[in-house]
């Protein structure tokens, strides 16, 4: 079998760094209850994160088949297979998995704290590193996107016009060619570049296709502007702003319901502190997570439906929790499992262990933010290349070639400007998914409504722009 070093890249450590956070979690959520390295590792191996997954089933089979003496050798031997950029995963494993052979309930803990700070700080120089290194490709992005289309469109209908290229016209076929299938291609390349550097990536596109029909309707506009207009250019620009317009109202409610699920998620994970605080003070399970639920106005729901839940549930506690938490977060869902489950042997312990989870999840939240926040200056510039500075830039291009088109019969704009409006379409749609993959929010349905209202700016600017007379 071929090590971690040989057969994994950079997004391999990426990954990892990413999922390393919730992994410890998990780790401190078993010793905390008393579990052993054997229940952590298989936990991880079953429940936890895609790619720690797959390593922790390795190790997993490794103990099982007796490759290893034991799992706790068996989890050495793979940390010490990993690249070098996994050494804060690998530092906070080995610290998390030495922590079940302490007696002192106050120092497993306090280690384990250890090492969630650790992987925390791994993950925030990794953000940092990420956020420094997007100057040169976004620039890349830049000079692709609009300059050498400017010169395509611009300054070589000039040269054609002084003779430099013979008697011959440009040719409109090699300028689509390198316009709208080489230039998105190269531009493509260096986003899935980017995106596997990201700390905060998603592993692909998720979510529900049908959040892309609503776009469709471009194609009946088109239809009806163009038997109104005959005008080609405009037909295309007003079709496509009339589908971004129906697909952001199409796609408010669902928007809104995954901002309201999202919110709700948080305020679940920062009740988690106050939970603990009521269990320690003597509060039983279920009385002290109504309590913090219902302390919190925007959860009445929550607590009405967990108490639903618990009628009903026969005692099975576990899937009444389940039931109630996993729509809102699957972390949450599994925090608060884990919590009732130490809750039933000692009300104190899984007071701590709220605690101790509540911080851990706080501090998780915190440190991607801040990662996204360093990198929203790039979105923001990113943002307004596509929506603004390109469609100003090529618009205005296409403008000034007005009064040479009267100069000399040989240059045709028509085209020229149809193909520039296909250009920024495709130009949104690159720079949707480039941004979708910086935040790490690679959901359809955020990239369609992204594009949406994306190529909706960028084609009015691009309309207005071309009404400007020279």
């Amino acid at each position: 079998m071929k090590s971690y070093k040989e057969r994994s890249g950079s997004r391999f450590s990426v990954k990892l760094l990413n999922e390393g956070p919730e992994v410890i979690g998990a780790i401190t959520a078993v010793l905390e209850n008393g579990g052993s390295v054997d229940t952590a590792v298989r936990e991880v191996s079953e429940r936890g994160p895609p790619v720690s997954s797959k390593l922790f089933r390795e190790i997993v089979y490794d103990a099982d088949l007796r490759v290893e003496s034991d799992m706790f050798t068996a989890v050495s031997r793979v940390i010490s297979s990993l690249p070098e950029e996994c050494s804060s995963y690998g530092l906070a494993l080995r610290m998390a998995m030495s922590a079940a052979d302490i007696s002192d309930r106050a120092e497993r803990s306090r280690v384990l704290k250890d090492a969630s700070d650790i992987i925390l700080s791994g993950l925030r120089e990794s953000g940092k590193t990420f956020a420094s290194s997007l100057n040169a490709p976004c620039m890349a992005v830049f000079g692709l996107g609009i300059m050498i289309p400017m010169v395509l469109m611009s300054i070589l209908p000039m040269m054609s016009l002084s003779g430099m290229f013979g008697s011959g016209t440009m040719d409109v076929r090699s300028v689509a060619l390198v316009t709208l299938i080489l230039i998105p291609s190269a531009i493509m390349m260096m986003v899935s570049g980017i995106n596997r550097k990201n700390p905060v990536s998603c592993g692909g596109i998720t979510g529900n296709p049908l959040f892309i029909l609503p776009l469709f309707a471009a194609f009946p506009l088109f239809a009806v502007f163009y038997y109104l207009t005959a005008d080609t250019v405009n037909t295309l620009c007003f079709s496509v702003i009339g589908a971004g317009i129906l697909t952001l109202i199409a796609g408010f409610p669902a928007y809104r319901t995954e901002s309201r699920r999202d919110k709700t998620g948080r305020e679940i994970e920062c009740i988690l502190i106050e939970l603990g605080n009521r269990m320690v003070c003597g509060t039983p399970f279920e009385s002290a997570l109504c309590d913090s639920l219902l302390s919190r106005k925007s959860l009445s729901g929550i607590a009405l439906a967990f108490r639903n839940e618990i009628t009903v549930c026969r005692g099975e506690v576990d899937r009444a929790l389940s039931n109630v938490f996993s729509p809102v977060s699957r972390v949450v869902a599994g925090a608060m499992c884990d919590i009732y489950r130490t809750s039933v042997r000692d009300l104190g312990d899984a007071g701590k262990l709220a605690i101790s989870l509540g911080r851990q999840l706080n501090d998780r939240q915190l440190i991607r933010k801040n990662i996204r926040n360093e990198l929203k200056g790039m979105t923001d510039t990113m943002f307004g290349t596509a929506a603004f500075f390109a469609p100003l830039v090529l618009g205005l291009s296409v403008s000034m070639l007005e009064p040479i088109k009267e100069l000399a019969s040989g240059i045709s704009i028509g085209p020229t400007t149809s193909i520039l409006s296909v250009y920024l379409c495709e130009l949104s749609a690159i720079i949707s998914l480039l941004l979708s993959f910086i935040e790490g929010k690679c959901d359809i349905g955020a990239v369609v409504r992204r594009f949406a209202s994306i190529s909706a700016v960028s084609l009015s600017v691009f309309v207005l722009t071309l009404n400007i007379s020279f």
